[in-house]
């Protein structure tokens, strides 16, 4: 009953985090892809512009979402850039990077390469300079009728900079750090198998609150039968992030309970320590951490490698 306790209260905060709403352009892409097939049954689709006045960017989101629908939708017929010829494209190239593309273009677009709805994207700067907008939506070529939209906050990371053409700096401009993840590792003694679940939640720029527990298993004591600890955790954290990799360290606290079974004791343990965390995140949500415990009377450590999902 107390595990369950523990894990409802270290898991239901993670389930209600919402930073702020802001994606990446491939996380939005994929947001979009993922969620139209109920719009899009038995059509013939085609990505023909992006709004836009940088050719890369266009481009770049016209392959991008073709690649995606045809990931999540392979009974559809979704056609490349390539194969919509010369003329076609020319006109969703010169129609995108004027800015504005019309109800009227997108049909004549639409019914020149033969399709039966058009996909079209829109970025735009905000009044935030970390921040772009995005609306893709949806069109059906006959009637003009959008079928799907969908708006969409961008982050300015490495990725956009880059097909925007802006000058990386060093230091990027992500911000905030909100994610969820697992983790496994060892204090090579006791316990031997760790593992953990935690989150981030970031009220403010640059720095994290991390909260989670670990579950160890197997202890080097002698003549012991069976072990358990939980650690629940709470550590607040500073990160640089560069180049798509996050450098982390902080301080926080925890509480282990859990039991030694030896033949013929139970040994309780009862520990309130004290962490510093050091850890890197790494591209494709890849962590790797280290946690040095203590109460001051002792220590131990904690090595561990897991996968982070970020939301922001």
């Amino acid at each position: 009953m107390v595990k369950r306790l523990i894990c409802i209260l270290f898991l239901l905060p993670l389930t209600q985090l919402n930073p702020q709403n802001r994606f990446s352009i491939d996380s939005a892409i994929s947001d979009f892809a993922e969620n139209a097939i109920t719009q899009f049954i038995n059509r013939r689709i085609a990505v023909i512009a992006s709004e836009t006045d940088d050719r890369n960017l266009m481009i770049y989101f016209i392959d991008a979402m073709t690649m995606k629908l045809r990931e999540n939708h392979s009974e559809l017929e979704i056609y490349a850039r390539d194969a919509l010829g010369r003329e076609a494209f020319q006109r969703e190239q010169d129609f995108s990077l004027s800015g504005y593309v019309s109800d009227g273009t997108r049909q004549r677009i639409g019914q020149l390469v033969g399709v039966d709805t058009v996909v079209l994207g829109s970025i735009r700067r905000t009044e935030n300079r970390d921040e772009h907008q995005m609306t893709i939506i949806a069109v059906v070529v006959e009637t003009g009728r959008v079928i799907d939209r969908k708006n969409y906050t961008l982050r300015l990371d490495s990725k956009l900079r880059n097909l925007l053409g802006i000058k990386s700096i060093e230091l990027q401009d992500d911000y905030y750090f909100w994610t969820i993840g697992g983790h496994i590792g060892t204090s090579f003694s006791e316990p031997w198998f760790i593992g953990t679940v935690n989150g981030t939640l970031a009220p403010f720029k640059y720095s994290f609150i991390q909260m989670g527990f670990d579950i160890g298993l197997i202890s080097d004591a002698n003549n012991i039968e069976s072990y358990y600890s939980i650690y629940p955790f709470i550590n607040y954290a500073a990160f640089l992030p560069f180049s798509n990799i996050n450098i982390y360290t902080g301080l926080g606290i925890g509480y282990m309970f859990g039991e030694r079974i030896f033949p013929e004791y139970i040994e309780f343990i009862r520990i309130l320590a004290a962490n510093l965390i050091i850890g890197l995140n790494l591209p494709n949500g890849i962590d790797i951490s280290y946690t040095l415990r203590t109460n001051f009377i002792s220590a131990s450590n904690k090595f561990s490698v897991g996968y982070t999902y970020r939301f922001n």
